[in-house]
């Protein structure tokens, strides 16, 4: 029979251990979870309805809102062009880049100061969930400095239904 693991602390480390009790949380974790998963929905749906975006960009970016605020921040950059030649210059656009950001360290520095998690343990989870929300922005859409940047690679190549008919119609060829 195995016997459990038993962990000992050794004297020099009884400092990591050593937390004031906590009662309530900066953040609260029902806050925390709202904010996170519901602003990146309420961002692409509101894109949406400003912005005009079409149906497929939505569907596409509600697809990879589960990054949270990474995503949320990339997409933001993303529609207004912050970083392509039309948006630099504009600091708005950059302010606006950076909010979600912003409210992401604020819950990340709240679970420090609450003493819920070491500070490595937040600043690698903090690379670790740019990484994938960089992974899975670029999966659907191009480099934030593109000129349509705003626009998913699926509805970049398509065609209009009437160009299409032209194109299809006898006398015009379309070079592969």
């Amino acid at each position: 029979m195995m016997h459990p693991f038993q962990r000992v602390i050794q004297p020099e480390e009884m400092w990591l251990y050593r937390n004031p009790y906590v009662v309530t949380d900066r953040v609260p974790t029902n806050s925390m979870f709202l904010i996170s998963f519901l602003a990146p929905i309420s961002v692409v749906v509101l894109a949406r309805l400003c912005r005009r975006a079409d149906r497929a960009d939505a569907r596409e970016a509600i697809l990879v809102a589960f990054a949270g605020l990474g995503f949320t921040a990339l997409y933001i950059a993303g529609k207004l062009g912050s970083f392509s030649s039309t948006g630099r210059g504009h600091s708005w656009r950059l302010c606006t880049f950076l909010f979600p950001l912003l409210c992401a360290i604020a819950i990340a520095l709240s679970r420090t100061c609450d003493y819920k998690h070491h500070w490595q343990d937040v600043v690698v989870g903090a690379f670790i969930g740019l990484f994938f929300a960089y992974l899975c922005y670029r999966q659907y859409y191009p480099p934030l400095t593109d000129k349509e940047c705003q626009q998913p690679y699926r509805t970049k190549g398509r065609v209009s239904g009437a160009q299409e008919r032209k194109l299809s119609t006898a006398g015009y060829s379309l070079d592969v």
